[in-house]
């Protein structure tokens, strides 16, 4: 309810006035002197304040001279009650002392209650418009709290967002586990703002010791460099969670003498078993919220996820190490098994060729003796002579046939183009293919692998090109130049259907002439189509000598 305050020296006046204010919404309060009405503004916030201006001690215009100069009663509107209203010098004054009306003696009852609730109606919207500035200050207050606390959230989340991303992104790509795990705890501090954190692997519960593998910053003193083993007591936390696999969140740190924090710990849990926990120790209290702990849940699952895929890349690479040291073993032992059979053919056609041909070849000077010494008198000896000579000159043949089939003589007197065309002439006589040469007038000096090499794939060639082609013509060429050696051979016989070098179509012979390519650091194509030939491409690796180089084609 409004108040006004009711000033006269007079308590008829009073009285009388007071019962026309109660015909208003309002509580009146009486004062006989100025300074019992400004002992009652101290006390009470008025809606108007009615005053005589004639009053002993303190006149109404001093007592509004007072009330305008303190802050709480400024705002205060005051009425004189006087009979010398009428006077303008009076009413001047009186508006500069902050009087906002006048109201002359005799009072009438109507002016006086129209007046009043003008100015009560006033008061009671700027009481409302107080009302509702200070709600809304209070809202706004509220408000900035909000948007502060929301501003507070906002940023850890961000930060929690910042760091899954920064980890994510360092499980893209680190390839090795060590320095994963360890920039792994670089961001949880920097950008996470945890305090600590540490990564154990390999846990072993019934030893109680695990590999410290990353931390940040140094919690476990150690001089040795990490990864280390770790050996905790059997009431450890980390035992515990590893035992019932899911993680402890926001528990006390165990150290008395460490920095006021809490601890969470994340078991690293897979399909195949537990590969090790993350500890952090956080600022934060002894609880953390369900959004703060879905994060560090994430984390730990696409670090357990990360771990599992860098060890099986690594089990896959020491797997595909293994089988390329293999490989080159193999590839080795083959180079190691076919030098020794060309060994082996040289030696068996050096000694079939001088032991066993100088072996017939005194047979048969033998038989020639005897003959001449025999003469007429033994004739079943005569008889049967010739037949003899014959059988001893097939052995000799056969015995030739042996030795070039072997290791060709040419090959190692006269070089591989001597070699490659009487291949070829030989073909041609027991097959009745037509062979065609293209090569250079003047061979280029190779040393013997290189000979050796060529000239088997050649033969190896005109073996499957007899057997399975079906073919009448074939082109054999060799080029060469100051890098490389180029042999081509190709027939117009049938083609080929499927992978040659599948184990399946028996083509063994192809992968041994590809190794023999491979050995050199060369390599073998081969071309071919159903009813449109075969085509053999061997290219080697070759530096040809300043004397060839003049005669390259």
């Amino acid at each position: 309810m409004a108040k006004i305050l009711l000033v006269d020296d007079t308590p008829a006046n009073l009285v009388a006035m007071t019962r026309i204010l109660d015909l208003v919404d309002a509580r009146v309060f009486p004062a006989t002197s100025a300074m019992e009405a400004l002992n009652l503004c101290l006390e009470h916030d008025f809606a108007l304040a009615l005053v005589d201006v004639y009053m002993p001690d303190m006149d109404g215009y001093e007592l509004a001279r007072t009330l305008f100069s303190v802050e709480e009663t400024r705002k205060l509107p005051i009425l004189f009650v006087t009979s010398a209203a009428r006077d303008e010098f009076v009413r001047l004054r009186g508006y500069e002392l902050g009087a906002v009306d006048y109201i002359e003696k005799p009072v009438d009852d109507r002016i006086l209650l129209s007046k009043v609730n003008v100015f009560l109606e006033l008061f009671r919207r700027r009481s409302e418009q107080e009302r509702l500035v200070c709600l809304l200050s209070e809202r706004q207050e509220d408000l900035n709290r909000m948007v502060a606390q929301q501003t507070q959230e906002l940023g850890k989340a961000v930060r929690e967002l910042d760091t899954l991303n920064a980890c994510n992104e360092a499980l893209l790509w680190f390839k090795e586990e060590t320095p994963l795990l360890q920039e792994i705890c670089r961001i949880l501090v920097t950008i996470g703002g945890f305090l600590r954190v540490w990564v154990g692997l390999d846990p072993d519960p019934e030893r109680h010791v695990l590999t410290l593998v990353a931390q940040t910053p140094d919690h476990f003193q150690t001089e040795d460099p990490l990864p280390v083993s770790l050996a905790l007591s059997p009431q450890h936390l980390v035992w515990q969670v590893l035992e019932q696999g899911q993680a402890f969140f926001g528990l006390p740190e165990e150290n008395p003498a460490a920095q006021v924090c809490t601890q969470s710990v994340f078991p690293l849990s897979s399909a195949q078993g537990c590969l090790g926990v993350l500890v952090l120790y956080s600022p934060e209290g002894p609880a953390l919220v369900e959004a703060q702990k879905k994060p560090l849940v994430s984390l730990a699952n696409n670090l357990t996820h990360g771990l599992e895929a860098l060890r099986e890349t690594a089990r896959r690479f020491k797997v595909q190490e293994a089988l390329k040291k293999s490989e080159e073993r193999l590839h080795e032992l083959a180079i190691h098994i076919e030098d020794v059979r060309e060994k082996e053919r040289r030696w068996m056609a050096q000694e079939v060729h001088d032991e066993m041909g100088n072996s017939l070849a005194n047979l048969k000077m033998r038989l020639l003796w005897l003959k001449d010494k025999l003469g007429s008198s033994c004739p079943i000896f005569q008889r049967h002579f010739p037949d003899l000579i014959l059988d001893l000159e097939e052995t000799l043949n056969r015995s030739r046939q042996i030795t070039q089939s072997l290791r060709p003589t040419i090959l190692d007197h006269l070089g591989l183009l001597a070699a490659l065309q009487w291949l070829g002439e030989e073909t041609s006589k027991n097959t009745g293919l037509q062979v065609d040469f293209q090569w250079p007038v003047v061979e280029p000096l190779l040393d013997d692998g290189r000979k050796t090499a060529l000239f088997r794939i050649a033969q190896e060639a005109f073996t499957n090109i007899t057997r399975h082609a079906n073919a009448k013509r074939v082109n054999i060429g060799l080029q060469w130049t100051d890098g490389q050696l180029i042999l081509s051979i190709e027939d117009d016989g049938r083609g080929m259907t499927e992978n040659p070098f599948d184990r399946k179509t028996g083509s063994m012979g192809l992968s041994g002439m590809k190794e023999r390519a491979r050995q050199w650091g060369g390599k073998l194509e081969l071309h071919s189509q159903p009813g449109h030939g075969f085509r053999l491409m061997v290219t080697l690796p070759w530096v040809a000598d300043r004397a060839d180089d003049e005669n390259a084609p």
